[in-house]
């Protein structure tokens, strides 16, 4: 008895289209990370490029600088419109930093060249 046998039949699948940046997962480096963290804080100031106001940063702030005291030792510059020091979620003690926003980007200028370098208690 003879048997006549069928080639398998071949399906053909479509190709999974290709993944878009969105849901790929690309590992970021750090400095990638920082810059990103960063940018975010910058967004919480609300602060478009072209209006003319000058945003500083502030680092290195010693532990019993907060809010008060960093605004009315930088207003001898110039007007502060905004500011934000970056607090910890769990303790909400400063981490150390601060975002200044100035009327002007010209006293931003004054007061980023005149602070660089500045001891503030001995830090």
């Amino acid at each position: 008895m003879v048997r006549k046998v069928e080639a398998p039949k071949v399906v053909a699948h479509k190709a999974a289209p290709p993944l878009s940046k969105e849901s790929k997962k690309i590992k970021k480096t750090s400095s990638e990370m920082r810059q990103r963290r960063l940018s975010r804080r910058f967004h919480k100031l609300k602060v478009s490029p072209g209006n003319g106001r000058g945003i500083l940063y502030v680092g290195h702030l010693p532990k019993g600088f907060n809010e008060t005291e960093l605004k009315n030792f930088f207003q001898q510059f110039g007007q502060v419109t905004k500011l934000r020091v970056s607090r910890s979620v769990k303790t909400a003690r400063s981490k150390g930093y601060a975002f200044l926003e100035f009327a002007e980007r010209k006293v931003a200028e004054i007061a980023a060249k005149a602070m660089n370098n500045y001891l503030i208690f001995g830090r």
